[in-house]
């Protein structure tokens, strides 16, 4: 390990250093994207590294379909399952440029294969999922770039960290908060006479980011760890993430020459669920009224009744704001509001009248642009 440090910073390989440094730069020129993940929980101000993991697996034939994949598009099974991740990282955020972090062994020189010591580097592979590109399309970027990064790995990600304009929070990591990992090391059963080994399947209570994809070859099928933070996410959350990574693994399999954007990760149970049982808001109410009726002979039956609770949406409620109380969220304290059927029909009245004094008239279309509060 010693002579590996000392070669590490001989001058013919501080100029292949350079070089490299040079190449990361470019990669992350510019504004670097945080990732916004879909949270349960609002994002503490210092990183939390409380976590979780939960494993799922997918079938032997799905896992030779992925390797056939892999074939067919002259990449590997980590390409593909990281253009795979990458894109469901795509579809729950809505974004499409999106850092990953891999880390790779450290050594891709052959005298290194036999050294005692600690060579892992991680990685931030940039790529960009945007919609109108096919899978297919996709893939080959995912290769190109990967294969660029790996031959760029001896540059220290500490340094790197330093080198970039990165704009440091406490809440999160420097570069990327989501890791992808390929575990595809030989597991030789251990044998010694008169002892019989089994592995230990040990649960970290530790998550070093927001969410991490840990995929392990076993035998011909693929196992899946999902390592995330509890302090964001529920352990429903995390489960309805492996129903959609499992769906973006068959729908990319269905179709290679399929858009991304036609890439489907919602399953079929949940899309009923969605469409079906949630819209199912129908109640029966008198057919010869209005809404706006049956809304004034509620008022007149309860007009002291709190009809709504909430925030005020400008930067301070009106005088006649109604039942005030404070109500404390995130630390923050803000004053919560309550109408009676009495005020809200009063203030309902008063945009009605302010309304068709501007010209509006029956069937009038009016836009409303407000935030979820008393206001709407």
């Amino acid at each position: 390990y010693k002579d590996y440090s000392e070669w590490l910073n001989n001058s013919e390989q501080g100029e292949a250093i350079i070089k490299q440094e040079e190449y990361w730069e470019k990669q992350f020129e510019g504004e670097i994207p945080a990732i916004h993940l879909p949270t349960d929980y609002p994002r503490p101000a210092v990183q939390s590294f409380e976590g979780r993991t939960i494993s799922f697996e997918i079938s032997e034939e799905e896992t030779g379909a992925l390797d056939q994949l892999a074939l067919r598009e002259s990449t590997s099974l980590y390409m593909v399952l990281l253009s795979l991740y990458t894109i469901f990282l795509a579809k729950i955020t809505g974004q499409e440029d999106i850092v990953v972090g891999t880390p790779v062994a450290g050594r891709n020189h052959v005298d290194l294969q036999q050294i005692i010591g600690m060579f892992v580097n991680t990685l931030g592979i940039r790529n960009y999922p945007e919609g109108e590109k096919t899978l297919s399309e996709f893939l080959q970027e995912v290769k190109k770039r990967a294969l660029e990064d790996f031959e760029n790995q001896d540059y220290p990600f500490e340094e790197l960290v330093e080198k970039i304009a990165v704009t440091r929070d406490a809440g999160r990591n420097p570069l990327f908060d989501t890791m992808f990992v390929l575990q595809n090391m030989d597991r030789s059963e251990i044998k010694i006479p008169g002892l019989k080994l089994l592995p230990y399947n040990y649960e970290s209570r530790i998550s070093k980011f927001d969410l991490t994809l840990i995929a392990v070859e076993a035998g011909n099928e693929l196992r899946f760890i999902f390592e995330y933070c509890t302090r964001l996410f529920k352990v429903e959350t995390i489960e309805r993430f492996i129903d959609y990574f499992r769906k973006t693994v068959t729908s990319g399999l269905e179709n290679v020459g399929q858009k991304i954007c036609e890439i489907e990760i919602v399953p079929e149970s949940e899309k009923r669920l969605l469409l079906e049982e949630y819209n199912d808001t129908a109640a029966k109410y008198p057919r010869d009224k209005t809404i706006h009726e049956l809304f004034e002979e509620q008022a007149a039956r309860t007009p002291n009744g709190v009809s709504a609770v909430g925030s005020w949406q400008g930067v301070a409620p009106p005088a006649d704001k109604g039942a005030v109380g404070k109500e404390k969220r995130s630390g923050v304290s803000r004053e919560t509001i309550q109408l009676t059927y009495k005020e809200l029909n009063e203030k309902s009245n008063q945009l009605a009248f302010m309304l068709k004094e501007k010209g509006v008239l029956a069937d009038s279309i009016v836009g409303i642009m407000v935030e979820r509060s008393l206001e709407m």
